[in-house]
């Protein structure tokens, strides 16, 4: 047998010291790429994107309630009906009822309704204050009594000057009060 010399398994100590730093080196930068790309995936959740699709979006509180709503169309409130289909925004108070909504008609009417808390009137339309914008692209802003009622109406007129109306509903009549710059103005009405 063939004794190697001393020179020759120096260099192949060496050679295999070389050999030993070069996969120490590549080892250490895969752990590094593996860490880098393990810690992304964990920062980033999968599925986020620069853009969210939905019909529907509902903010819950703390407890689970549905308290904002975004809807395209929007759903009706509880105990409330839309009077046509719209696209908005609704805040719902703690118990779920709409207080307040924001919404653009499929007719082009766009307003804002808010409302007051159960047990503050008429149960069928809990509105108090609506304000908009109608098909006609005049602005306006309704107040409506407990009883679902108009009760006052500021209003931009087709000839494009504002006007006040307060109504007084009975079993019998509408009386009406127009208040604008080119005078008031008195109407009586039979129901």
């Amino acid at each position: 047998m063939h004794e190697p010399s001393a020179t020759a398994l120096l260099q192949r100590v060496d050679a295999l010291e070389r050999q030993a730093r070069r996969s120490r080196a590549l080892s250490l930068g895969l752990g590094t790429l593996l860490a880098v790309v393990s810690l992304g995936a964990w920062i980033t959740p999968p599925g986020t994107a620069d853009v969210l699709r939905a019909r529907t979006l509902i903010i819950e509180d703390e407890r689970g309630r549905d308290r904002v709503v975004i809807g395209a169309p929007m759903p009706s409130g509880m105990g409330t009906t839309r009077i046509s289909p719209s696209t908005g925004i609704m805040i719902n108070d703690t118990a779920g009822h709409e207080r307040f909504a924001l919404g653009l008609q499929e007719t082009g009417q766009m307003s804002m309704g808010f409302d007051a808390a159960p047990g503050n009137g008429d149960p069928r339309n809990p509105e108090r204050l609506n304000l908009g914008v109608d098909v006609n692209g005049n602005g306006f802003v309704r107040y409506l009594d407990k009883g679902t009622g108009l009760a006052g109406y500021l209003g931009l007129r087709p000839d494009n000057r504002v006007w006040l109306e307060f109504l007084q509903v009975s079993a019998d009549s509408v009386i009406r009060r127009r208040v604008g710059l080119q005078g008031d103005q008195m109407v009586r009405e039979a129901r």
